[in-house]
């Protein structure tokens, strides 16, 4: 099987996985609509099931009762988000379509081709219990990143199929079980901040985890500026300076340096800044004329022990894929990536960061 049928077989594979995804979604906002898919059944009414009204059996009753509790119970559990774990916990912080996916997507690709042979990737199946969709995506990733680590070139991107997953690294054995050495969660860019509604509160369930997590947390927060359908290059748009705050008031809220966490600010895209000025001077703009407000003191000063926040932050360009366009021997076009040696070298940086 040459490149282009293995392409084309993923795409289908992925195309079948969002049908999935969106069918799951949709059974899960019927079945909330409706109640218990048991019916509604009271043990203290009658139920009438034809014309002359009759009590149901009582070990019916008791049945229906016991699988509409324990029904209730998994949809509750449904969710939630469970974070146990010691060992550090990678965030990916940013608003939708900033690139998060292929953050994490390029970063676990490069460690699974690492020359240590211990490292593996796996999908955290207990972060979210009793929820199909979030199985698919689980599904849809491990296909994505096995065929990406496989390719030379023309990768498949992710796109929306996959909106929320965590993903362990893991490294060596003891009594047989793979040691997990990282976790990196990718949430819904909605749930962090919302273009279309920047004042909205970010989800609760993320402020649980970056103010209970026993373990460290690494916050890599992307400062977007060249996501179409947004105006952030624009160093006065007020969604953008909404944006800034809600950085800010995520590292307020969760920061503990007791706990060991660190905050990476990373310039995503940065293949995309302006020709006409170097690297240094794009990233130099970056905090000059964009997110002033990280770097001023008076804005995030003395918030742990006494001491400055902003100089312990570590700051580094990042290039997740060179992207261009592919059209098959059929005629269709769809977007792909290559990992090029500028792309790695970054890369390689926000590893080195985290390790």
């Amino acid at each position: 099987m040459n490149n282009q049928e293995k392409i084309d077989m993923l795409l289908a594979q992925m195309q079948e996985i969002q049908a999935e995804v969106s069918r799951l979604q949709s059974e899960s906002n019927q079945t909330e609509m409706s109640g218990s898919v048991l019916g509604n059944i009271n043990p203290n009414k009658e139920n009438k099931t034809s014309e002359n009204s009759s009590r149901p059996n009582q070990s019916t009753v008791n049945k229906s009762k016991q699988l509409s509790m324990q029904e209730k119970s998994e949809r509750a559990a449904r969710g939630s988000r469970t974070i146990t774990q010691n060992e550090p916990l990678v965030m990916f912080v940013g608003p939708a379509s900033c690139g998060k996916s292929m953050v994490l997507m390029s970063l676990v690709e490069y460690i699974d081709k690492l020359s240590n042979p211990d490292y593996t990737i796996a999908p955290n199946e207990y972060y979210i219990l009793h929820d199909p969709q979030y199985k698919t995506n689980c599904e849809a990733f491990m296909k994505t990143l096995e065929f990406n680590t496989n390719a030379t070139s023309c990768k498949i991107p992710l796109d929306k199929t996959v909106n929320e997953i965590l993903i362990d690294v893991k490294k060596g054995s003891k009594n047989g079980q793979s040691l997990r050495c990282y976790s990196m969660l990718e949430a819904p860019g909605e749930d962090f901040f919302d273009i279309g509604d920047p004042g909205k509160p970010y989800k609760a369930y993320i402020k649980k985890i970056i103010q209970n997590a026993p373990c460290p947390i690494y916050f890599v927060m992307l400062l977007d500026l060249h996501t179409p359908n947004n105006n952030f290059h624009d160093p006065n748009d007020t969604v953008r300076l909404a944006y800034e705050r809600r950085l800010i008031e995520i590292i307020n809220d969760g920061y503990k340096r007791t706990r060991g966490d660190k905050v990476i600010l990373l310039y995503n895209k940065f293949d995309e800044h302006d020709s006409a000025i170097s690297d240094a001077a794009a990233m130099r703009q970056l905090f000059k004329t964009y997110y002033k407000k990280i770097t001023d003191t008076d804005a995030l000063h003395y918030k742990v022990l006494g001491e400055r926040l902003y100089p312990q932050f570590e700051k580094l360009p990042y290039i997740s894929g060179e992207y261009y366009d592919h059209t098959d021997d059929e005629g269709n076009t769809y977007e792909v990536y290559d990992t090029t040696d500028r792309v790695t070298r970054t890369v390689e940086d926000l590893w080195k960061k985290l390790k």
